[in-house]
């Protein structure tokens, strides 16, 4: 009987912090040499940016890492035909049109016509799975010398986003075309170009390691409350910085300033 293994369930890096990214992913400069007299600063790194490949696992994943140190490796012992050459058209943020917990249809593979859930994203392959499709079975946990043969696992694989796979029409149930278009209430939504119908972002997509939804998050005591972050401190007065400390110490006297002489 197979066995279904269920990724990372993160879209994006949500609210992880840049500066937790770019440590996992050792993308951080250990040493700048600036001061060259006009010459362009030497940055040092332990891996420089563009030598990292994004794959299926997110950066602070241990597979992320083993699989990052082989490339260091084959880098290292001029064994670049071992690294994979990654070319990707780089959608911007704002055009992004696929979301955890859309339905779409494959259109390519043994799997093509198809429809199902997408449960995991890695924007920048432009990659999504989708849930029990495009998969391959794998023997993992094998053990020869005790005559164990191992366990049979079932894996999605990734699907490109821009030929692969397409939006499913929540009106007619068939693929669409979308475009990013401004309803009457001043919110961004997605529309399909063929029926005009609005297909909402899933819920699911608002997923983070930290809550379901952000509605339902329990804040903790390390946490700003709501209500301190919309309470109204500050209050503008017509007055200047050294006027509003007199007046909260009471402190009287004339405010003029001395007369400045330039020699």
């Amino acid at each position: 009987m197979p066995r279904l293994t269920h990724l990372l369930a993160c879209t994006f890096y949500k609210n992880f912090p840049k500066s937790y990214i770019e440590k996992a992913k050792k993308t951080i400069p250990k040493k700048v040499f600036g001061n060259r007299f006009g010459a362009p600063d030497i940055v040092e790194y332990e891996r420089k940016p563009e030598d990292y490949v994004y794959d299926e696992y997110r950066p602070w994943q241990q597979e992320a890492h083993i699989r990052q140190n082989e490339y260091d490796h084959f880098r290292q012992s001029k064994q670049f035909w071992k690294i994979p050459k990654v070319r990707v058209e780089p959608i911007p943020d704002d055009q992004w049109w696929i979301f955890r917990g859309d339905r779409v249809q494959v259109l390519v593979g043994k799997d093509k016509g198809r429809q199902g859930i997408v449960n995991y994203v890695v924007r920048e392959r432009n990659w999504c799975f989708v849930e029990g499709l495009n998969c391959t079975f794998e023997t993992v946990g094998a053990i020869k010398n005790a005559g164990f043969k191992g366990n049979m696992v079932k894996q999605e694989r990734p699907l490109n986003v821009l030929d692969e796979v397409a939006l499913v029409d929540p009106l007619d149930f068939r693929p669409t075309k979308i475009e990013w278009r401004w309803n009457e209430k001043g919110e961004r939504v997605r529309q399909g170009l063929r029926t005009g119908c609005i297909i909402p972002i899933p819920t699911r997509s608002l997923e983070t390691f930290e809550y379901v939804t952000p509605e339902t998050y329990q804040e903790s005591d390390k946490d700003t409350l709501v209500a301190d972050v919309k309470d109204h401190t500050f209050v503008p007065l017509m007055k200047t910085f050294e006027q509003e400390i007199m007046e909260q110490e009471n402190i009287s006297g004339d405010l003029e300033s001395a007369d400045t002489y330039w020699y």
